[in-house]
């Protein structure tokens, strides 16, 4: 039995959104619906709302000093100030802020998400308040540390930086292991170089796999593949350039005759006047659809009149290092044929699995064959449908998943207690 009474633990995630699947929808309604008290840290804008990556506003708080409820959970935030010439100063303000926030909530049991501000803040409270009450850290390393930041060096043509920067990100990895208690990773990758800087620290792997309770949709049958309609290709998720925005639309430039393009998501703001240009220029208007954000639930409800899934993440450091993503499973879930680049991870899931076919995303004709293909040999997408279907209902669940950390759990409420 859990020993989750009166336990309260808080997330931290100031670069994820609020409505994050795996971080709100799997871990902490996971541990709330167990009685666990869950709070969740965020940031939000000057006018005390949490937003997306798109713009799109979840929640919005009109008290400085209190939380929110939110489904059930406590959202607690901290405003942001974006001005770029006091950079520095501000993060170390936000630093200060965040500490206080924590200690205002006073957590027994804190579940980080990211490895730079969030980590920081919550090992500076760990050190200055815990004292008196044992404090569990659980770093949940669901990308690769550091790959973001190292990417976004890489982009801005400022190359002597790069190894300066890989330094300082291992250095900080290495040494913030000594203060945390346990590490959930998202896959083997980054478990692994976890335990090539600690290896006696424990470790667990929790995939991004979905909750079975939101597939609705039976197996389609041949007769319904062989209905002459278009293809209806999916994209879940926000989209921008390194998820391969300007090569999806190219290849739907070439397929329009035969396929109908949904991405259920938004595209990211900096990106959107580039998206609506190529658009005009591939003459796309009336073959592609932009649902824009959605409940968690509706992703899926989307999902149900599509044929095909796309995983088009280009190889930079974090999208090779990281994944399998949110809407492979997703996709398997919901029973279409997957589309994917080379990531080790992905590769694995497919080529274990047989659930879809590896591309190379320079090689635009070979996939637009590949497309065309499966428009006329719909028994190859039901094939790999019938194998996604068998190991998303037997292996690759939520509930499977969720055993594993709410076993840990079981553990750390013991030592808080």
């Amino acid at each position: 039995m859990l020993l989750s009474k009166n336990v309260k633990v808080l997330f931290i995630a100031f670069r994820h959104s609020i409505d994050d699947a795996r971080v709100f929808h799997k871990e902490a309604m996971s541990l709330f619906n167990k009685g666990f008290d869950i709070s969740l840290l965020s940031r939000m804008n000057n006018e005390g709302e949490f937003t997306s990556f798109t713009g799109k506003i979840y929640a919005k708080s009109d008290s400085k000093n209190s939380f929110i409820d939110f489904n059930g959970i406590k959202l607690w935030g901290i405003k942001q100030n974006h001005r770029k010439f006091l950079k520095s100063l501000l993060r170390l303000i936000f630093l200060f802020k965040a500490v206080k926030k924590i200690a205002q909530i006073k957590p027994q049991i804190i579940h980080v998400h990211e490895f730079d501000l969030a980590l920081l803040s919550s090992i500076l409270y760990k050190i200055f308040y815990s004292r008196s009450n044992r404090i569990i850290l659980i770093h949940d390393m669901h990308e690769f540390p550091g790959a973001e930041s190292y990417d976004n060096i890489v982009k801005s043509k400022i190359n002597f930086v790069a190894p300066i920067s890989k330094l300082i990100n291992f250095l900080w990895c290495k040494y913030s292991l000594l203060f945390i208690d346990h590490v959930f990773t998202a896959n083997t990758i980054v478990r692994g170089y976890v335990l090539s800087l600690n290896y006696n620290i424990s470790v667990d792997v929790l995939f991004n796999v979905p909750k079975l309770e939101y597939v609705k949709r039976k197996a389609i049958s041949l007769k319904k593949l062989n209905v002459k309609r278009k293809l209806v290709i999916c994209h879940e998720g926000s989209l921008g350039k390194e998820r391969g925005l300007g090569q999806l639309l190219e290849i739907m430039s070439k397929v329009k005759d035969i396929a109908f393009l949904k991405i259920i998501g938004d595209i990211y703001l900096n990106e959107k006047h580039f998206f609506e240009k190529k658009i005009e220029e591939f003459n796309l208007e009336g073959n592609v659809i932009v649902t824009g954000w959605l409940k968690y639930e509706k992703v899926f409800e989307e999902m149900e009149n599509c044929d095909i899934g796309l995983v088009l993440f280009l190889p930079t450091k974090n999208n090779r290092l990281a994944g399998p993503p949110n809407k492979l499973f997703n996709y398997m879930l919901m029973k279409l044929y997957i589309i994917s680049t080379d990531l080790p991870e992905t590769r694995l899931v497919l080529n274990n699995y047989k659930t879809g076919s590896i591309i190379d995303i320079s090689q635009i004709d070979k996939i637009v064959t590949l497309i065309r293909n499966l428009n006329e040999n719909p028994e190859v997408m039901q094939n790999s449908i019938n194998n996604a279907s068998m190991a998303i209902s037997q292996y690759l669940n939520w509930s499977n998943m969720e055993k594993i950390m709410l076993n840990r759990y079981e553990e750390f409420s013991k030592c808080v207690d």
